[in-house]
């Protein structure tokens, strides 16, 4: 049997009609994602999308509703064989208009438009990147 992995990610959307991307580094790479990321245990979707936000962006948010639940096989490399569970949930700051928290070194926001989210370079992306964007054209 292969490991399972439940990640959630949150699309927030501005009035301007641009979603909120993290930007990120890690072991020397930058690269672009939705806030989200991996459930702690015992954790549930609501509670860890909503710590994610707090860590990665300093901001609260409450959930809306799920856009879509993905389950992808994950065997492009030997570090790791296994299913992702992708949860997209839209969600919406508590308080408006958003004032994003003191960040960690590692983390930067960007404002983008739908359309620039669908087509930025795979390079640059997580790989669950764009089946997360291409959501929020359907």
């Amino acid at each position: 049997m292969y490991p399972f992995n439940v990640r959630v990610y949150g699309l927030l959307i501005n009035e301007f009609d641009q979603v909120l991307l993290s930007d990120e580094e890690e072991s020397g790479f930058r690269f672009s994602k939705f806030p989200g990321g991996g459930l702690e245990y015992g954790e549930g979707l609501i509670d860890g999308l909503k710590r994610e936000f707090m860590e990665e962006l300093g901001i609260e948010v409450h959930a809306g509703f799920v856009y879509e639940t993905l389950l992808i096989e994950n065997t492009q490399d030997d570090t790791w064989v296994g299913m992702v569970e992708l949860v997209v949930i839209r969600v919406f700051p508590v308080k408006t208009p958003v004032v994003l928290g003191p960040l960690e070194a590692h983390y930067m926001t960007t404002w983008v438009t739908k359309s620039t989210a669908l087509q930025m370079s795979p390079r640059f992306v997580t790989p669950s990147f764009h089946k997360i964007a291409k959501l929020l054209h359907d």
